[in-house]
């Protein structure tokens, strides 16, 4: 079973089975919505998904997709899309181990942002 939570813990899920498919995006709508330069997902069945605590609240920013998030501390948890209604795309920071669900494709690569291509190089910062 997979665990995971917003940043305050008042939304909190849990997950049965395999992903579907694990990515990072670049899209343009991610990095809005995140304040991030690129986001990482991990789809699953919609109906996997059992929410506890709080319900997560919703925003449609767009016809394609909806996204939920923590009413009370603002962090994203999930996307929907219109076209895949059947499954759910949790943001990998969200879930209690995050590099267990390290991703496996890259989506929106013609929408990046230049230096996310060099993050790896850059010396840590101490």
């Amino acid at each position: 079973m997979t665990k995971g939570r917003c940043f305050c813990g008042s939304v909190q899920f849990e997950v049965e089975g395999a992903p579907l498919w694990r990515a990072v995006c670049h899209c343009e709508s991610c990095r809005r919505a995140t304040s991030s330069p690129l986001t990482a997902f991990v789809g699953f069945p919609r109906e996997a998904v059992k929410w506890s605590g709080g319900v997560p609240a919703e925003y449609q920013h767009s016809e394609r997709a909806t996204r939920l998030f923590c009413p009370k501390c603002g962090s994203q948890l999930a996307y929907v899309s219109a076209s895949r209604t059947d499954q759910i795309d949790l943001y990998t920071a969200s879930l209690e181990d995050p590099d267990a669900f390290a991703p496996e494709k890259s989506a929106f690569e013609e929408e990046a942002l230049a230096f996310t291509r060099h993050l790896s190089d850059l010396p840590e910062w101490k």
